[in-house]
């Protein structure tokens, strides 16, 4: 008997016997919508974890309720102490890329003012700041609805050693994406400390100013480049969280706790008492908010890829990283997903027979092996569509260098009252009403 090559023996094994237990991939449901209104699928209304494809949902909610020009303010307050010092308080808004360039940015318009020492640096609750908030790291890792709790923050800063540090790397994004940037800062603080909004204090001497982070619709780009966790919480909490999302869904998208059930803005895990959970929704429902999120890009003059990540035209990006090929290469627009119970990807295909919405979500144990398979067989199937329809229509698309600040960003002199900022909701200007979402067959 001739020896079977070790591979070709280990495939023979897998056809006669099945793949192992363990990896136990399996399609939980799938779904098109194309121009024509025609629904097909499978399981098309049965509610799943969706994972990251979350971040669609938490894109769509806060587009309507702040607009695509939207931006967080954060207020510094700016108390004169002795010897050419200030007192600094920031009051946050859960500005979800406050990190590293943004506080450069508030450095630099200190600067410009004449402000470069600090007796006591001091942040509130709703200040929330990770150095590389960017990073692949923060993007993935683990949150509450809390997070980062103020000793994060605290520690985060500490880190920096002096807060200019990275200034020259700061310096070479700002004079690439246009944002005005001191050359070189000079900052001292002598204590940074967490002091809660309902302790913080100011004087007749107090004097606030007011930076804008970049615009809404730069900042939904960005969390779902590379899926951030993060950024995807704070906006989805800064806009009033699950109570008031539940609110909308059913005012405005007349969607039920049947269709969706969102716990976070991310789609990671929430540990409750009776033990973990996932936002989940149906095929269908996901559908609908992908044509409703591009019928609202497109009436600014925008579109899908303006907020999704496009296959081979964002390069570093989750959907380029696991699903760009020669077919795919910028005709799949697209949200990944990833949780224990759950790969999925749901977006927009472009086609020479037109524009197809989709989704795949894959039902798995939670091991690495599984999660291999089930985007294995999601890059088999996505690449199949896209054939059945004679192939893609790639989109004009070149990708953008992203800054958490813009030219917009700079301080406006103006004090706002104490508890403005407590009350996210019902502070943000609401776009016109929109009908509720359109009906599928």
């Amino acid at each position: 008997m001739i020896p079977l090559h070790k591979c070709f023996l280990q495939a023979a094994l897998i056809c006669l016997l099945g793949a192992p237990a363990a990896q136990a991939a399996r399609l939980g449901a799938f779904c098109t919508l194309t121009e024509a209104n025609d629904l097909q699928g499978t399981n098309v209304e049965r509610r799943l974890p969706i994972a990251s494809v979350s971040k669609v949902v938490t894109a769509l909610w806060s587009l309507e309720k702040g607009g695509a020009d939207y931006r967080f303010k954060t207020t510094l307050q700016v108390t004169p102490v002795e010897n050419d010092q200030v007192d600094l308080h920031i009051e946050g808004s859960r500005d979800p890329f406050f990190g590293r360039e943004s506080l450069h940015f508030a450095i630099s318009e200190l600067n410009r003012r004449g402000i470069k020492k600090v007796r006591t640096l001091s942040f509130d609750e709703n200040f929330k700041f990770y150095v590389q908030v960017t990073s692949d790291h923060t993007a993935a890792s683990h949150y509450t609805t809390a997070s980062p709790l103020p000793q994060t923050v605290l520690a985060q800063l500490k880190s920096m050693g002096s807060l200019t540090s990275g200034w020259s790397k700061t310096l070479q994004v700002a004079k690439a994406t246009g944002t005005p940037l001191v050359e070189k800062a000079r900052f001292s603080v002598e204590d940074i400390r967490f002091v809660p909004k309902s302790e913080a204090v100011s004087s007749s001497e107090t004097v606030s100013f007011v930076m804008k982070s970049a615009p809404l619709l730069s900042l939904l780009k960005e969390m779902n480049r590379n899926s951030n966790n993060h950024a995807a919480n704070q906006i989805f909490e800064h806009f009033g969280g699950a109570g008031h999302f539940r609110s909308f869904a059913a005012g405005s998208l007349g969607l039920g706790s049947r269709q969706i059930d969102m716990l976070n803005g991310s789609g990671d895990r929430v540990d409750l008492d009776s033990g973990a959970a996932y936002n989940e929704a149906s095929c269908g429902t996901i559908l609908r908010i992908l044509r409703r999120l591009r019928s609202v890009l497109k009436s600014t003059g925008k579109d899908l890829q303006n907020v999704l990540a496009v296959a081979g035209g964002d390069n570093p990006s989750s959907v380029s990283k696991i699903y760009n090929n020669d077919v795919t290469q910028k005709s799949l627009i697209a949200k990944t997903g990833t949780v224990n119970p759950a790969i999925t990807l749901a977006g927009l295909i472009r086609t020479l027979d037109g524009d197809v919405y989709f989704m795949y979500n894959i039902e798995t144990k939670g091991t690495s092996a599984d999660w291999r398979n089930a985007r294995a067989l999601i890059r088999q199937k996505i690449t199949e569509l896209i054939r059945d329809h004679n192939g893609g229509k790639p989109v004009k698309y070149s990708a953008l260098q992203f800054m958490s600040v813009d030219d917009q960003s700079i301080f406006e002199g103006e004090t706002i009252e104490t508890d403005d900022l407590n009350h996210y909701v019902t502070d943000i200007p609401t776009p016109s009403p929109r009908p509720p979402i359109e009906s599928l067959p």
